[in-house]
């Protein structure tokens, strides 16, 4: 899923800002009771913190017996540098991080708290192609649970997800790490070791896709729900393939797997998810 095109390319680029809406980011934590919970992030309007104007972070867990969101904190931007204050994985900030910084270069270092605390040291400076654009990666040590850490504009943390970088390190919080991050509810990034948990990080209702034939050649046949407006084909290590729009003949859309060699792929349409067979 991710297409390396070299450091050259990673200063030429345009800038891709980080969210303010339509994003949503999941990352798997476990705790010393051996318990395991998915936590989805995702921004819910503006709020204002200390006078400042910032967009909502929002949480929930997958256990929670509530199903709406409590609100974290706040995320704002400014000059491409990404700022957050409030409730990180392990503790509450006191006063603002420096959650991102991507005007650094190459041997720089980024202190996320006047204290120096929590830093990343930038390692090397490349470009992705992620959510059908190109965008800056930074690979960076951060002394975290999944160091080196690489940091995507307008994304965020690909390793250790969005707050992982300035959470401490405790015995009751041993393990965190990214699952995927959805644009509109678009897959953008999936982590590979995880390409089997693509069904379950939906907060929506999931059915299966009528794909047919399956195993199939050249061509598979789907039944698109209405909202459906792009396909999506995955390897199992989580890498898009295949990204078009659908062409549809009452709801019914073809779709062309000839170039595909023979093995298990993943179809995604909008929300839904389905095996294919490639013969």
């Amino acid at each position: 899923m991710l297409i390396s095109i070299g450091s050259l390319n990673a200063f030429s680029q345009e800038y891709t800002p980080f969210p303010t809406e339509g994003v949503d980011w999941y990352v798997l934590f476990s705790t010393m009771y051996d318990d395991t919970l998915l936590i989805h992030y995702t921004i819910q309007n503006d709020t204002t913190i200390n006078n400042i104007e910032y967009s909502k972070l929002c949480m929930k867990y997958d256990n929670m017996d509530n199903s709406g969101f409590v609100s974290i904190g706040g995320l704002r931007e400014e000059n491409q540098k990404v700022y957050y204050i409030g409730s990180t994985i392990t503790f509450e900030t006191e006063g603002e991080y420096l959650l991102y910084d991507f005007t650094k270069q190459i041997g720089d270092t980024i202190k996320h708290d006047e204290s120096g605390a929590f830093s990343s040291v930038v390692l090397d400076i490349d470009s992705v192609l992620m959510g059908g654009s190109y965008r800056k990666r930074f690979k960076v040590n951060n002394n975290s649970l999944q160091s080196p850490d690489y940091i995507v504009e307008g994304i965020g943390s690909i390793k250790n997800g969005l707050l992982g970088h300035i959470s401490e390190i405790t015995t009751n919080a041993p393990y965190w790490e990214n699952i995927c991050v959805r644009k509109n509810d678009i897959l953008i990034y999936l982590n590979s070791n995880y390409a089997s948990w693509v069904t379950n990080v939906s907060e929506v209702e999931r059915i299966k896709l009528n794909i047919y034939p399956n195993p199939a050649q050249d061509f598979v046949y789907i039944n698109l729900p209405d909202d459906v407006n792009v396909i999506e084909i995955y390897d199992l290590k989580g890498k898009l393939l295949k990204f078009q729009h659908p062409e549809r003949s009452n709801q019914v859309s073809k779709i062309s797997i000839s170039g595909l060699t023979k093995g298990i792929y993943f179809i995604k349409a909008g929300r839904f998810v389905r095996k294919l067979v490639k013969q």
